[in-house]
């Protein structure tokens, strides 16, 4: 395995790419996200003429593994090397994402590796958000002096290896890009929507409310305030994603209640311990 940043990344998947006509992948990071990633840490990968691994360290706690594939055997060997050569004592965690049924393909390949499925989630069409234009005046976007407490709440009620937490850095950057909503209540955050728009389509990836508040519905005040802001700033939006876990059957109901749509993508996230 050898050290591995964007340049050495891209030169690596356009050589896969022009001997093979099509491969799957896992890395659906936008690319100048994903070169900062790259150029901040210390990464590590591997390449073989059907596979390309990038190990990337997240928050000191694991490294996650991207990779570009021809197939299930090239994978299989691709994590085989990786057991060879790999010399962290740090876990490794992997998604697999794409249709259910090429993730229900892929899944096994790790399994067999010692992977262990850690969660299953898939994609839905949001429909439609619950809001309430009464508490609309007390949202607002986060600023930078929120990003380590909204870090905290996401490192706390989400799975770090499966939820893609962001960093306090990158947490301020998404803030910078008004992409936070907050709403503070006795001088902490009480609920808070974290999201991404990438061509007019609206990524909504955390969702929280601390449980003191949530009888209080304050949280129904960050949908109106979305929509009066992107009317102002002639914000289109055409389509609004969103994940859900596949085990919260309550969860899934209530989404479907509302018409929101289960469409067929899913990720699966796997992880593998190493003791040394």
């Amino acid at each position: 395995m050898e050290k591995m940043n964007y340049a050495d990344y891209v030169s690596v998947i356009d050589k896969l790419k022009q001997q093979h006509k099509r491969t799957e992948t896992n890395n659906f990071v936008l690319a100048d996200k994903f070169k900062e990633l790259l150029e901040v840490g210390n990464c590590w990968g591997i390449a073989t003429s059907g596979c390309v691994f990038v190990a990337v360290p997240r928050h000191d706690t694991f490294y996650q593994l991207y990779y570009h594939a021809v197939g299930s055997d090239d994978i299989a060997e691709g994590l085989h090397l990786i057991d060879e050569q790999y010399g962290e004592e740090l876990p490794l965690s992997c998604t697999v994402i794409g249709k259910e049924r090429y993730v229900e393909e892929i899944v096994p390949v790790f399994l067999n590796a010692g992977y262990k499925l850690r969660k299953k989630i898939r994609r839905y069409n949001i429909v439609y958000v619950q809001k309430a234009k009464t508490w609309e005046t007390t949202a607002r976007f986060a600023c930078n002096e929120d990003a380590e407490e909204i870090f905290e709440l996401l490192t706390n009620n989400f799975d770090i290896y499966s939820e893609q937490i962001p960093s306090v850095d990158e947490i301020r950057q998404n803030a910078e890009k008004e992409q936070i909503v907050v709403v503070r209540c006795d001088n902490k955050i009480a609920t808070l929507s974290y999201f991404e728009i990438h061509n007019k389509t609206l990524h909504r990836i955390f969702d929280y409310t601390r449980p003191e508040y949530r009888k209080s519905l304050i949280y129904l005040g960050i949908e109106p305030f979305l929509e009066r802001v992107f009317e102002e700033k002639n914000i289109k939006i055409n389509r609004s994603y969103g994940w859900r876990d596949m085990e919260n059957k309550k969860l899934n109901r209530i989404s479907e209640m509302f018409n929101n749509i289960a469409e067929d993508v899913v990720l699966y996230t796997v992880k593998k311990s190493y003791d040394r």
